[in-house]
């Protein structure tokens, strides 16, 4: 006697299921994200300390952060020692983005060249 009372129930057991998945594919999003941490790590390990390779855009937002936030000029050394990057990589970025009207290049006798944000 499929009545209200089954209808009912059986949205009671839909809406539970959905719950449910909804947590599971939550859980598997999570442990996607560590392990795509763990295997960087892992990475980093196996290629004898070298840092993985990073994306360009992140480079430049990591670069950017880190003038931003030291305040002050700063060498490409320093940054590539703050993100933990390729001093390649970052002097490429640097140039790169100088040619962009992003950052400027402070260049003093004798010292290295400092960068900051463009104004």
């Amino acid at each position: 006697m499929g009545g209200y009372n089954d209808r009912m129930a059986e949205s009671h057991v839909l809406v539970a299921l959905r719950i449910r998945r909804a947590d599971l594919a939550n859980d598997i999003r999570g442990m996607t994200e560590a392990l795509a941490h763990l295997d960087a790590t892992i990475l980093l390990f196996e290629g004898g300390g070298v840092p993985p390779k990073y994306k360009q855009r992140e480079l430049s937002r990591e670069v950017f952060d880190a003038i931003r936030n030291a305040g002050k000029p700063l060498t490409s050394k320093q940054i590539a020692r703050m993100i933990d990057a390729p001093i390649k990589r970052v002097m490429g970025t640097l140039c790169y983005q100088k040619d962009k009207g992003r950052v400027n290049g402070i260049q003093e006798p004798g010292k290295d060249v400092r960068w900051e944000l463009a104004k």
